[in-house]
């Protein structure tokens, strides 16, 4: 059989179409493929920025790191050793009466010692802090430069806070004061373990 021209160049046409078809579709394909992998490559390359930045922080916090340690060797050496309730009740007692007072009443928190959560402790409370905290409220009699010595050794002392104090009866005599302190310690045993 025969074929015309003009069934030729049909053909040709026909296989210039399918020709064209077939490339279109492996072009698409193609397409597809080469967007998963610039999604692929931008998602690396996002990771791998990350990675950077977080590889660039490693010198600034080791510089963060030994300051805090710095910091904390220096605020230990500043605050008082851990204490039970005795042996802070002997130290606001000693303090009071080198300062002129006379304390007839003195009470610690309960529960008394508690994690001082800023200074190391866990987010929590829980147990394990650093620096720990108890309250002690005490009613002493003393004249008013007796109050003043005494507000001003607290103040000298890192380790004593003045919460409040009140005090009744005439300035030029015998005053009744009610004191509320903070007392902070450092628990070496927590900072062994913490390292």
């Amino acid at each position: 059989m025969k074929l015309t021209t003009r069934e030729k160049r049909l053909l040709y046409l026909l296989l210039i179409v399918v020709i064209l078809a077939a490339f279109t579709l492996a072009m698409q394909r193609l397409s597809a493929k080469n967007t998963a992998r610039e999604s692929e490559l931008l998602s690396l390359q996002s990771e791998s920025a990350h990675v950077r930045t977080a590889c660039d922080s490693v010198g600034d916090m080791r510089s963060t790191l030994a300051k805090l340690e710095a910091d904390n060797k220096t605020l230990q050496g500043r605050f008082e050793p851990y204490a039970d309730n005795a042996q802070i009740d002997d130290r606001i007692t000693a303090l009071a009466q080198a300062s002129g007072l006379t304390p007839y009443v003195l009470t610690l928190s309960d529960p008394a010692n508690t994690p001082v959560p800023y200074f190391g402790a866990e987010s929590t409370g829980e147990v394990g802090g650093l620096f720990w905290m108890s309250q002690a409220s005490f009613t002493a009699y003393g004249s008013e430069s007796a109050l003043l010595a005494f507000l001003d050794a607290a103040d000298a002392d890192a380790s004593l806070h003045v919460r409040s104090f009140s005090y009744t009866g005439p300035r030029t005599g015998t005053l009744q004061i009610q004191f509320v302190l903070d007392v902070y310690m450092y628990s070496p045993e927590a900072a062994d373990a913490a390292q």
